[in-house]
């Protein structure tokens, strides 16, 4: 998936993959979500998003109504950190995030 953004692109096939999450649900479930973090060669964040009709991202064009089940979202480093802890993906956050993690 590709999306210009502020003038930059951003390349899902481009980027790398720094971790995905879903919500459990089947992949052609109208629940479904999927969250995937990537950063880019510059060092910036960005989520692309996948979604069932349920989370459908909706936007009018001229005189057309569009249904997007993907989109990418451009996200700072501290969103970033944020989605990993949450995700609770501690290899990534080490990896990328040496200075965050300390010991109890």
């Amino acid at each position: 998936m590709v999306r210009v953004i502020d003038g930059k692109r951003y390349d899902t096939s481009k980027a790398t993959e720094v971790a995905t999450w879903t919500n459990g649900f089947d992949p052609t479930a109208f629940k479904y979500r999927e969250q995937t973090l990537y950063r880019t060669s510059k060092g910036n964040w960005f989520v692309s998003y996948d979604s069932g009709p349920i989370f459908d991202s909706t936007y009018h064009s001229e005189r057309n109504l569009h249904f997007d089940h993907s989109n990418i979202e451009v996200i700072d480093a501290d969103t970033a950190r944020n989605l990993l802890e949450k995700w609770n993906e501690v290899n990534q956050l080490e990896e990328y995030f040496p200075n965050y993690i300390e010991e109890a």
